[in-house]
């Protein structure tokens, strides 16, 4: 119960550092297969703005190019415009995929000014995501 604990303080202190430098993080390899992520990130902001051709989004980058390209690829794919500067209609994401320490396990934070908060871990070695979520806000519903 202790670990439980402290990995959700982790993961909502990663999220407000990410949070506070408009910026997102990774430790995605390069060359990881992120499309088990990226596919999930997109299904999320679909659920949640059910028309994408009327939602713009802003992505934070994470320093990961090919992960950050994999993740507008995939939103444009689903009918998103993806924007390059923030404006009043943009919908900015911001994303922390991180290890969890001593484990086979990492984590999807992710963080809309909208609203949108959500957590989830997945299998660091096959990108399968756990059927738990960690945490799921929204203002939106």
């Amino acid at each position: 119960m202790k670990i439980h604990v402290l990995f959700l303080l982790l993961v909502s202190l990663l999220s407000s550092c990410a949070q506070q430098s408009n910026r997102s993080y990774t430790t995605l390899l390069p060359g990881a297969e992120s499309q088990t992520i990226t596919d999930f990130i997109t299904e999320r902001l679909m659920a949640e703005y059910p028309r994408p051709s009327e939602q713009s989004l802003l992505f934070f980058a994470s320093g990961n190019k090919p992960f950050d390209k994999a993740l507008e690829d995939s939103a444009r794919t689903a009918g998103f415009r993806v924007e390059t500067m923030p404006s009043d209609e943009t919908i900015t994401v911001q994303y922390v995929i991180d290890d969890v320490k001593g484990t086979n396990a990492s984590y999807i934070s992710l963080k809309t000014d909208k609203g949108l908060n959500i957590s989830r871990t997945f299998d660091n070695t096959t990108y399968a995501l756990n059927s738990t979520f960690l945490q799921q806000d929204t203002k939106n519903e």
